[in-house]
């Protein structure tokens, strides 16, 4: 309620933070223009009060109408928490890690029956999962397990083609996300520590860069030959060049940053600030910042956006929302060109 204003609209009903299911990623798919959102118990399997397996589920939202959405929910019950997701365009289905304290699985979730949602396949992990790719054959899969490892998995079955370790090669305590740009074959994987990986799902070859100690979102502008990372800790944006995989700059926040996004054809970057619930613009090329914040509900776990339509989609406590920003901002100085 307290967000509620014009071209701010939730697009998950009252019930879900009502029952404590948070969303934990959101991800836009522009060629289904569907928003996919995972939702997970609130405790986390950590704080049992607040746990209700009930409360896990994989919502899709159609936006091929903003102004119509259309949603189908897939409750996915259990311990086992829905966390990161993939498209996969060759088979039109979402991949979907789940991880618990015993029991982690690969889901495999087709979309060619929206508004009906089922799960197609399972296959149970021996590890935990701590992201997924789909890789740009369309062919391999590659699960990344909290401590630096990657399997690559067929994508009918989700069975084991080959398991390896990305060398640690610094101090790194664990993968946090993972970004790969459309068709581009590199993963940047940021990881709560010091470092941020870059792995060539084609060669193999791993490359990284040093940054100050934490990690949070991450997203990659192959035009730009950069790669922004928020970072949680130090409250900072810190900026990568990928030629060199060296630290260009870090700009200190007033608040705490989790989610990223960016847009290269307006000079848009797009930050949240994960307590207050904020999502923060800036000028991509420069860091300047373009705007005040644009409040979405507190605990901002993740933000995506569609650049055609310059519609953001973000995930907080309440919910997913959807932010017409050129309505938004096409007033504002600074913003109304670049929209």
């Amino acid at each position: 309620a307290a967000v509620a204003r014009s071209g701010v609209t939730r697009l998950t009903p009252q019930s879900y933070p009502d029952a404590l299911s948070i969303p934990y990623e959101v991800r836009y798919i522009p060629q289904e223009k569907k928003v996919i959102a995972t939702f997970k118990m609130a405790g986390n399997t950590v704080l049992a009060f607040w746990d209700d397996p009930e409360a896990n589920r994989l919502v899709v939202i159609d936006v091929g109408d903003p102004k119509a959405p259309r949603l189908a929910d897939l409750p996915l019950p259990g311990d086992t928490l829905p966390e990161h997701t993939d498209y996969n365009p060759a088979r039109r289905e979402v991949v979907l890690n789940r991880v618990g304290y015993r029991v982690n699985s690969l889901d495999f979730i087709p979309l060619d029956d929206f508004p009906e949602l089922t799960l197609r396949h399972r296959r149970a992990l021996t590890y935990p999962p701590q992201g997924v790719v789909v890789f740009p054959d369309q062919q391999r899969i590659g699960i990344f397990s909290v401590d630096l490892h990657i399997e690559e998995v067929e994508p009918l079955t989700g069975e084991p083609i080959e398991r390896r370790r990305i060398p640690y090669g610094g101090p790194t305590v664990m993968v946090t996300n993972l970004t790969r740009a459309e068709e581009s074959p590199l993963v940047y994987i940021s990881t709560f520590g010091q470092m941020v990986k870059e792995l060539n799902l084609e060669t193999q070859e791993v490359r990284q860069g040093r940054v100050p100690f934490g990690g949070g979102d991450i997203v990659h502008v192959p035009e730009m030959k950069r790669v922004y990372q928020a970072n949680m800790v130090t409250r900072a944006i810190n900026v990568l060049d990928t030629r060199t995989m060296r630290l260009e700059r870090s700009v200190q926040l007033a608040y705490q940053p989790r989610a990223i996004n960016a847009d290269y054809s307006r000079d848009l970057l797009i930050v949240g600030a994960w307590f207050e619930g904020e999502v923060h613009l800036y000028r991509l090329s420069t860091l300047e910042p373009i705007s005040g914040p644009i409040s979405v509900g507190t605990y901002l776990r993740k933000v995506s956006y569609d650049a055609e339509r310059s519609l953001l989609y973000a995930g907080s406590r309440c919910g997913v929302y959807q932010v017409d920003m050129a309505a938004i901002l096409g007033s504002r100085r600074g913003v109304r060109d670049a929209l």
